[in-house]
């Protein structure tokens, strides 16, 4: 479906179907300067673009919403290219989304989606710049998103980001990997960009994501948890490269923000090649920044950098209490057994 100018109104509360679509732009759906709503439920699988961007949706200029609950999952973009040749880069193995504005009203799964030679194994999105001029994207969702085994072999294994993407019902990022061989494969769950803003209103779970630097998130932008609902759990992730942030890696510019009461707890995350993982949760580099707002942590972290450990009032390990163990599969301290 190419729609250009144009106002899309799905109103049927039967779900709407893109399924097994081959293309270049968006296989299952290409929208520029136009308004998309869907009532109900979406299923986008199995979609495929080659040499272009977007596998499933490819939006430029438009705004697209999904009132019901939208599942992608399956879609591959195989090769990446620019249609405008601007070299503002492209991605996006379920979605591309350029100078427009998605919204998910109800929860949304993006499983299994790959981005071949690309960015963004799930989601690409950005806002084109012309000198002093810019545009914006955003993505915003107000229920819970699930991102599970994504896939990029550059940057971004679930996102990559440069512009808003705000998850207000929270979001779990379960094994999404971006690839361990390449230098650019940093994020293994997300890649902030400088210009990106991440923000979480509601829990945040980043568990067994994998990338060369950010076993889950990468950030040359900026990341914060919003509220005392926004708690984040930190299990399971590693980076192949050993100073590479195994759960969260801040580069020059980039800022994470662990506010409010809300705890945030990293359990083992590693960082250096198979044969030889330590424990290393965050990594923080020159130029980048890592703030604590009085909150509380539980587990025991590892840390690079002048930074304070996930909310334990500026210092820079944070251990169980005793007789407590941390326990990945709760993320939290239990009695020991």
């Amino acid at each position: 479906m190419h729609l250009r100018g144009a106002t899309a109104t799905f109103a049927s509360s039967r779900t709407v179907q893109f399924i097994g679509n081959r293309g270049t732009y968006g296989a299952a759906l290409k929208a520029q300067q136009s308004n998309i709503q869907f009532n109900g439920p979406v299923l986008a699988a199995d979609n495929i673009a080659n040499a272009g961007a977007g596998g499933a949706f490819h939006l430029v200029l438009s705004n697209v919403t999904f009132s019901a609950r939208a599942t992608l999952r399956n879609n591959s973009l195989d090769g990446c290219r620019d249609e405008w040749y601007f070299d503002e880069g492209c991605g996006g193995g379920a979605m591309f989304v350029r100078d427009s504005q998605v919204t998910h009203a109800e929860r949304a799964a993006y499983l299994r989606n790959t981005a071949s030679g690309a960015d963004g194994g799930a989601v690409y999105i950005f806002g084109l710049s012309f000198g002093s001029d810019s545009l914006n994207s955003s993505l915003l969702a107000t229920k819970v998103v699930t991102f599970n085994g994504n896939s990029a072999t550059r940057a971004g294994g679930a996102v990559w980001m440069a512009n808003a993407v705000t998850f207000a019902g929270g979001a779990n990022f379960l094994s999404n990997s971006a690839s361990q061989e390449e230098s650019s494969g940093s994020g293994g769950a997300v890649h902030v960009n400088p210009g990106g803003a991440l923000a979480f209103g509601g829990p945040a779970t980043f568990r067994n994501n994998i990338a060369s630097t950010g076993g889950a998130v990468t950030l040359r932008g900026s990341m914060s948890f919003a509220n005392n609902k926004s708690r984040s759990c930190w299990v399971g992730n590693s980076a192949s490269v050993t100073t590479g942030g195994g759960a969260l890696h801040i580069e020059a510019n980039g800022r994470a923000l662990f506010g409010m009461l809300a705890p945030h707890n990293f359990g083992p995350n590693r960082g250096g090649p198979l044969t030889d993982r330590t424990e290393l949760d965050i990594k923080v580099l020159a130029g980048g920044s890592y703030v604590c707002d009085s909150g509380q942590g539980a587990g025991n972290y590892n840390v690079e950098g002048n930074v304070c450990a996930a909310s334990c009032r500026m210092r820079q390990s944070c251990k169980c209490p005793a007789g407590q163990v941390f326990a990945a599969k709760q993320c939290s301290c239990q009695r020991e057994v």
